[in-house]
């Protein structure tokens, strides 16, 4: 990076591109302090260099609110990350990729923080705007909807949850197979749900 600096400037877009980089690595590598500190230096200049709304000072708010969260501030990392959401959905509407990373964030912080009703609610939503925008086959539509059913047990509606996860189960051994790592999960949870209520 210092070679960058000297060979480029200090406000090359290459840079900027290096330093969240090395932010990443810093976060992945458990110093969560001095990475929320380089993201944060990072959001300054990226906000100055290509604006507050430019997606990638978008992708470093997103980065910067989850490395707050896994520092331990849960309740911060849902507020930056409600502030994120708002921002987008203002410059670039609900139903952008970008937007859906960020929802599912907010919705996983929720639950990270105890808050699995309003978790539940975000992952409904989500999960129906995924179903549209990228098809109700996709993995990442297929995740959201497991976390779905999670949530909603865990917010005490048990019946609903086994009703979203046969839905579930259905969809996952036709696309993805009665084996895979994912639809097993499911099952066992399935089990799990219905063992609960014979029990209740």
């Amino acid at each position: 990076m210092d070679d960058q600096v000297r060979v480029l400037g200090s406000d090359h877009p290459d840079l900027l591109d290096t330093r969240g980089t090395l932010a990443a690595a810093l976060g992945q590598a458990g110093h969560l302090d001095e990475a929320i500190e380089e993201f944060g230096r990072l959001l300054d200049d990226q906000a100055r260099m290509l604006g507050p709304n430019h997606p990638t000072t978008y992708l470093t708010r997103l980065n910067l609110a989850v490395g707050v969260g896994r520092a331990g501030s849960l309740n911060g990392a849902v507020e930056e990350l409600r502030h994120l959401l708002d921002d987008q959905v203002r410059t670039l509407g609900l139903d952008a990729p970008d937007i859906m990373e960020t929802r599912g964030a907010l919705a996983y912080w929720l639950v990270q923080s105890g808050d699995f009703t309003a978790a539940s609610e975000e992952y409904r939503l989500l999960f129906t705007d995924q179903q549209k925008v990228l098809g109700a086959d996709a993995h990442v539509t297929l995740t959201t909807h497991f976390n779905l059913a999670v949530t909603t047990a865990e917010s005490g509606y048990v019946d609903a949850a086994i009703d979203e996860s046969r839905l579930l189960l259905a969809d996952q051994g036709r696309v993805l197979g009665p084996a895979h790592p994912d639809t097993v999960r499911t099952r066992e949870a399935l089990n799990f749900w219905m063992s609960k209520q014979l029990l209740s």
